[in-house]
């Protein structure tokens, strides 16, 4: 299985700018790099040369927990949940801001009632629609 070589320069001459509000698409095929920008991005993998700014705070090296904190999140297209864990227990553990851990957790229990039905139930025996929107269902 392909992945990430440490090796192979992927990313060259790239340069990506976000404005408040923009939403940015990055596309192309399989193994052109969007993975590993991404991962650059929030700290996973280190860039050999260049920086990575964040409303002009050089970020380049840092933590991801540190990176979260700031604003940014990163959700992995595959092992994004803890199986054995419930869901309410995955929300949980995603909760940055303890202080109001149980209002975002109700908030997402509105935007996806599905998951509210299911809180007690291991995140892993989920099939990958059970958490559809209500707002994309017609509510």
């Amino acid at each position: 299985m392909a992945g990430y070589v440490r090796d192979v320069d992927i990313l060259n001459d790239l340069s990506i700018s976000v404005r408040p509000g923009e939403i940015v698409t990055v596309i192309g095929p399989n193994g052109a790099g969007k993975s590993t920008l991404i991962k650059t991005i929030f700290g996973l993998v280190s860039p050999r040369e260049g920086r990575v700014l964040f409303k002009g705070e050089d970020i380049t090296g840092a933590k991801p927990h540190a990176i979260t904190r700031k604003g940014l999140s990163y959700v992995p297209q595959l092992d994004n949940v803890f199986p054995t864990l419930t869901v309410e227990e995955n929300l949980e553990v995603g909760s940055l801001d303890r202080a109001r851990t149980s209002e975002r957790i109700e908030r997402m229990y509105e935007l996806f009632p599905r998951l509210g039905e299911r809180k007690r139930q291991a995140a892993g025996t989920m099939s990958g629609g059970d958490g559809r929107c209500s707002r994309w269902r017609g509510r």
